[in-house]
């Protein structure tokens, strides 16, 4: 209790520092006290520690699950390292503990607008922008290139430096064949991928998954695909996934990441055709290769940023796909922890 006075005086003092200090003895005399983590967390929120503070949360509600303050103090820490959807999980918590509480419904109202504008940009894939202004830069070059081409038989390479109202060459240098850069991280990749069509399109949408999951259950050779490279960044990923085309395809690109650091390659690229791909992919390893493999890519997919939104919407056939491997880890007897991500 002095602890807790003496942590208390000093939060109201603005001494948040020294106020967890106080926090933290009261919780080495008293570990099951769970206003004491409560209180700690909401000095740590202060100073802006918004990890330690859900870390706290978590133990007061584990004490107490019915501390108010504990589960709006985790939305607040949650919704300031944006995991938006388990933000509100935890404002609708303190609405079932008290109805009445406006903070809570305020921030309630406010994680819901902001899942559905990321669902919104989901469908809309970040790297057709990068395709298109790519496109139009080597349109401008083109032109500016072929206004100056004095027709002669040797190569030449050729810097454009773009000014205001202007375009500008300021290097020509002839350079020989072997100087052509073949670093996949430099690459510049005609990208055939079509918008990504929205989960709520309709029987669309739906057909194009279905088209993808009978591609699990019926393989075949009719295109021949040879994975050459593994992707190291999201623009070689892409120009690999689209030329794959099936499932059975898709399947060697994801398992040429198994050991990688995926969510390092496809960052927050992923939306939602992506992702039904993905599991089509992933139930095609589990059903005619190795379900433990599955096992390890559907981790990783889980880590994904955009997982978690992406996840609160799957179609039936996703549902599908997931209970069959789900089946098939029970049959041999494989732990399927994995799958309550998806639910």
């Amino acid at each position: 209790a002095k602890y807790q006075s003496e942590g208390n005086e000093q939060f109201k003092a603005g001494k948040y520092a020294s106020a967890i200090a106080s926090y933290t003895k009261g919780i080495e005399c008293l570990p099951s006290n769970a206003v004491l983590f409560s209180n700690r967390a909401m000095a740590k929120l202060k100073v802006n520690d918004y990890e330690g503070a859900e870390i706290d949360c978590d133990a007061s509600i584990e004490l107490d699950a019915t501390l108010t303050k504990a589960w709006f103090r985790r939305g607040l820490a949650r919704k300031m390292l944006k995991k938006y959807n388990t933000a509100l999980q935890d404002f609708e918590s303190v609405l079932r503990l008290d109805a009445k509480n406006k903070a809570a419904e305020k921030l309630k109202i406010e994680m819901q607008a902001k899942l559905k504008v990321m669902l919104e940009r989901s469908k809309k894939p970040q790297f057709l922008a990068s395709k298109s202004s790519k496109k139009n830069k080597a349109k401008t070059d083109k032109k500016s290139m072929s206004a100056n081409d004095d027709k002669s038989d040797e190569k030449e390479k050729v810097t454009v430096k773009q000014t205001p109202g202007k375009m500008q060459r300021i290097v020509i240098e002839e350079c020989s064949d072997s100087d052509s850069d073949s670093s996949v991280g430099d690459e510049k990749v005609n990208i055939d991928r079509k918008p990504a069509p929205s989960k709520q399109s309709g029987d669309k949408t739906q057909s194009n998954v279905d088209d993808q999951k009978q591609s699990t259950e019926a393989p075949s050779d009719m295109d021949e695909f040879n994975l050459d490279m593994t992707p190291t960044n999201f623009i070689a990923f892409e120009k690999l996934w689209s030329r794959a085309k099936t499932a059975k395809n898709r399947s060697l690109i994801l398992l040429a990441l198994k050991q990688k650091k995926m969510d390092k390659i496809i960052k927050n690229m992923m939306d939602d055709t992506l992702f039904a791909e993905m599991i089509c992919a992933i139930h095609y390893i589990a059903i005619h290769s190795d379900i433990k493999d599955a096992l390890v890519l559907l981790n990783k997919v889980t880590q994904l940023d955009r997982f978690e939104m992406i996840a609160m919407f799957l179609n039936e056939t996703e549902k599908q796909l997931l209970q069959e491997m789900k089946q098939k880890c029970v049959a041999q007897k494989l732990q399927t922890f994995v799958f309550d991500e998806f639910e």
